[in-house]
């Protein structure tokens, strides 16, 4: 006669996994729920208590890093070493950034509180966080602080890579991109921007790209034509010189 024990004992089991795989179903759902709501508070209160939103927007982003399994890297390589993503490529598996060879990022904010990357050990990367607003004049101030970054990071010996990301990765970091590319390798924004959108098809192409990013972009590629630091190409129109009023991204 077969012995009963061990069957009913695994049944029992299974019947506590699948509980279990319910119960954490419902939390993971609890949690997910909880996102949203938790990011309208930070919006609610990020004029009227920086210091409110600044430990909300922490606490989406250990929500994030906890909860939901780590995103793919799908950053776009804009030029060999450098890639252009999103605020999702710095969470991505550690594997993915060190098969890249990553070891600087370079964090695009539209404001002082307004992007938490993953934390990364300062021991193995170089970070810069830059705030660039919603005005030609915010991306003119940020540019003279993220393209010396970027020229030491690239510049360092053993082949390693640089990140640049904003929130989505198609406005402020392409924008910084597109810069860069015009400053250190000489050429009109027409081609930067070519070689952008071949990476990154979506690199500012939005409304506030049309409005801000690209009018501040022509008048940096004047100020390096007057300079003599591009190869050539014929310049683009210069923006009218209206001020633009500041349009979030």
């Amino acid at each position: 006669m077969v012995d009963a024990h061990p069957v009913m004992i695994m049944a029992a089991l299974r019947r506590l996994l699948r509980l279990l795989a319910v119960f954490l179903a419902l939390v993971l759902q609890l949690l997910l729920l909880f996102l949203p709501i938790l990011d309208g508070f930070a919006r609610r209160v990020r004029s009227s208590d920086p210091e409110l939103h600044a430990l909300a927007v922490r606490a989406q982003g250990w929500l994030l890093r906890r909860v939901l399994p780590a995103p793919r890297f799908r950053a776009s390589l804009v030029e060999p070493r450098l890639y252009v993503g999103s605020l999702e490529d710095t969470h991505a598996r550690p594997r993915e950034l060190d098969e890249r060879r990553v070891r600087s990022v370079l964090t695009v904010a539209g404001e002082p509180s307004g992007l938490q990357p993953a934390p990364l050990p300062p021991e193995d990367f170089s970070v810069l966080k830059i705030d660039i607003g919603g005005s030609r004049e915010d991306l003119a101030r940020g540019l003279r602080h993220a393209l010396p970054f970027l020229h030491d990071a690239l510049g360092r010996k053993g082949g390693r890579s640089v990140l640049v990301h904003s929130c989505g990765g198609n406005g402020r970091a392409c924008a910084v991109a597109a810069a860069f590319l015009m400053q250190a390798r000489g050429m009109p924004l027409a081609a930067a921007l070519a070689q952008l959108r071949a990476a990154r098809p979506a690199a500012l192409t939005s409304p506030t790209a049309a409005a801000i990013w690209i009018p501040g972009l022509q008048e940096y590629e004047a100020e390096l034509r007057q300079r003599g630091l591009l190869l050539g190409g014929s310049p683009s129109p210069r923006p009218a010189t209206a001020a633009v009023p500041a349009v979030p991204t």
